[in-house]
């Protein structure tokens, strides 16, 4: 009977660990998940304040890498002047993370919007292209080289212009005309009408594109 009994309070016992864990659990998933909820309906605010609590509570769990990187891109999209601190050191903890190569072209982004190109391209020349999707490779080259349009340094731009001005993408209409107009203001006139031909057949560029060419041509 005495081994009986303590055989009984053993299976007790791990039962009833196995139901703290599975509640600990549900309540760490719980909170997560109406976290990710919050920021995908973009309430932000709410959101970052929601994965603030679940770092607090749970500061070691299987999601505390993306608890941190959401809690970034919410302070992202809040203003908060905080949020690029909070992606840079993301990058410096996770360097192998996959949101490790998101971070500098999510902060790329944001300040391209800005119209901050100097600080844009100081993101967009960090960004780890092999660790992006096509189309996000595509974006943020094209962004780096508007950015540095965008500052006058038209012999860098037009270096990276050149790189996808060709490729079948929604940026190589613009990527032409930009390219075409630096080479007309660089002198070099054919490359010019070849990029500003290319350009003309996009709908958007084919109201500019002869008033420069006609100037190209005089």
């Amino acid at each position: 009977m005495f081994r009986v009994l303590i055989f009984l309070l053993l299976l007790l016992g791990s039962v009833t660990g196995k139901a703290q864990n599975t509640l600990y659990n549900s309540d760490e998933f719980q909170r997560f998940s109406t976290a990710v909820e919050l920021m995908q309906k973009e309430k932000y605010g709410a959101a970052r304040q929601a994965f603030e609590k679940y770092l607090t509570r749970y500061p070691e769990s299987v999601k505390t890498e993306d608890a941190e990187y959401y809690r970034a891109l919410c302070a992202l999209n809040l203003y908060h002047p905080d949020a690029e601190v909070l992606y840079t050191d993301f990058v410096e903890k996770y360097e192998y993370h996959p949101k490790a190569g998101l971070a500098y072209y999510e902060l790329g982004n944001f300040y391209f919007k800005q119209e901050d190109y100097e600080k844009a391209i100081k993101y967009f020349e960090q960004v780890p292209l092999a660790k992006l999707n096509n189309n996000q490779q595509l974006e943020a080259r094209f962004k780096l080289a508007y950015g540095y349009f965008g500052q006058q340094k038209f012999d860098k731009a037009l270096e990276r212009f050149d790189q996808i001005k060709t490729t079948s993408s929604k940026y190589s209409a613009a990527a032409s005309y930009y390219s075409g107009y630096i080479e007309y203001r660089n002198g070099a006139y054919d490359l010019a009408l070849t990029d500003l031909t290319r350009a003309e057949k996009e709908e958007s560029y084919a109201v500019l594109v002869p008033y420069l060419k006609a100037n190209v041509y005089y």
